[in-house]
């Protein structure tokens, strides 16, 4: 059962009396108010503390014999939800899975809406996103029938984060801000921060990055009001903004702040997504030594995790600084790792095997202006209609269109004028219909070069242009120097 004094104070974001009390209580041996500390961590995400807590519930749990069976239920849900914080997904899922058995109608209704949250949580980060929304609505009923306005909040939040990872924009920020709602009327701005950042979040993904920066700086303002730690989050995606903006040192600072705030926190998953920033940051910075650096530490943390998003991260990070070195050999080292990031962890994150596969685009361009080979703009033609179904899949308009920019100048250098124009039109009518206001300009004056140059391309055609003519006229590796993917996480 609920504990209504801790209740109320974790609900008001009062953390620092909630633990107070669950603290006092927990010296007791009382199992929910261990529990209780777990989840006031888990809303600071104090990721770390929060394991180490949940792993002695889950002790105490195995030995003690007057242990009932809400207890077990609890302990169980405790450290399965803060193994899946900590980047452990198969520890967590494994004991999900032997809890279900426990899930009965003797079991408190909160406990029971509690499991099926979990069981959402991480079938929807396997992929299993019917499922998962079906375990949320389990969930939300029960909140809603005990009027729980926090956890019904933190659902909304989770809701939110499925729906943006399916690009599900339009859905993903009505739950966000039905979440956001919540937390305004009970008081608690500090859990409010992670709705401003995934809506900040939606806000870069769309390229709208004034609007990004408003939000993410809203909830930066309210952790320093609060002077709480865990401004991770959104230091990160500050820094993605000025990355995507092109200023890098800027980007640096941010991503500097979060990875200190992650290494204290201790989650390797968040540790290497900082450090694959500033990996990318310092190579486009022209600091190689420094990116080296940083990825030697990702590379430790690759080691000693089996985690799918780690390695990708270092294979993708690793490759990046291959292909910016300045010997071409070193640079064709990177070849076998992009392609690796795509043939074995497409399904862990999408946005990294776009990256990997515009690098290898790249370095497939670079082969073809040595070479002079006319059946490598085959290769690359095919590598942009995988990005484009990746696009397509995913529902990211993003990548849609600016793959269809870049398959039109693929278009262009493989002599198909007219299908270039077709690809064009395409990418307006979606960025029209989307409201990307900035991917539609980029599209049209894509547009406006082909019609500048029409005469251009059609000589290059009449007089069989060798392959480096046509790709320096295309423009296209100045074209994917511009184009830089984000690798998201909602929290």
């Amino acid at each position: 059962m609920p504990i209504p004094q801790i209740d109320k104070l974790l609900e008001k974001g009062k953390y620092d009396y909630a633990m107070q009390l669950a603290t006092a209580l927990a010296v007791e041996g009382n199992i929910e108010a261990m529990v209780y500390q777990c989840r006031i961590l888990d809303h600071q995400s104090m990721y770390q503390q929060e394991y180490s807590i949940a792993k002695n519930i889950f002790e105490i749990s195995l030995n003690r014999k007057d242990i009932s069976k809400n207890e077990i239920v609890l302990a169980n849900i405790a450290k399965a939800f803060s193994s899946y914080r900590f980047g452990r997904l198969r520890e967590a899922s494994n004991i999900i899975e032997k809890t279900k058995e426990m899930i009965e109608t003797e079991i408190d209704k909160d406990n029971i809406a509690r499991y099926y949250f979990i069981s959402g949580i991480l079938k929807n980060d396997l992929g299993k996103r019917k499922e998962a929304m079906q375990d949320y609505q389990i969930s939300e009923k029960i909140w809603r029938s005990i009027n729980s306005r926090m956890d019904l909040a933190v659902l909304y939040n989770a809701i939110g984060i499925l729906y943006y990872d399916q690009n599900d924009h339009k859905d993903a920020l009505e739950y966000f801000y039905k979440s956001l709602k919540l937390l305004q009327q009970i008081g608690n701005e500090i859990f409010a921060t992670k709705l401003l950042n995934n809506i900040g979040l939606i806000h870069i993904e769309r390229g709208e990055y004034g609007k990004a920066i408003e939000f993410l700086k809203r909830g930066l303002n309210i952790k320093k009001k609060y002077n709480s730690p865990s401004a991770d989050f959104l230091h990160l995606n500050l820094g993605r903004v000025y990355f995507e903006n092109g200023s890098f040192d800027e980007a640096e600072k941010h991503f500097l702040k979060s990875l200190h705030l992650r290494k204290l926190i201790g989650n390797d998953i968040n540790i290497s997504h900082a450090l694959y920033y500033l990996i990318l940051t310092g190579i486009h910075q022209g600091k190689l030594d420094k990116a080296e650096q940083y990825l030697a530490e990702l590379e430790v943390l690759h080691l000693q995790t089996e985690n799918k998003v780690v390695i990708a991260r270092y294979l993708a990070a690793k490759g990046y600084w291959l292909l910016n070195q300045p010997r071409l050999y070193v640079k064709m080292q990177s070849y076998p790792l992009f392609e690796k990031v795509i043939s074995e962890y497409e399904d862990v994150d999408h946005n990294l095997t776009v990256f990997a596969i515009e690098n290898l685009i790249d370095l497939t361009l670079i082969e073809a202006t040595v070479t002079n080979e006319e059946w490598l703009l085959e290769e690359i033609y095919l590598l942009g209609q995988k990005l484009l179904k990746i696009g397509q899949k995913q529902m990211s308009y993003p990548i849609v269109i600016n793959s269809l920019i870049l398959l039109s100048k693929i278009e262009l250098i493989r002599k198909n004028i007219d299908t270039a124009i077709s690809e064009l039109e395409q990418a307006v009518f979606i960025a029209e219909e989307q409201g990307l206001e900035k991917l539609k300009i980029r599209a049209l004056e894509s547009q406006k070069e082909i019609e500048n140059e029409i005469s251009v391309w059609a000589d290059l055609i009449n007089t069989n242009a060798d392959v480096v003519e046509r790709v320096k006229q295309s423009d296209i590796m100045d074209y994917m120097s511009k184009v830089m993917h984000v690798v998201k996480r909602g929290v």
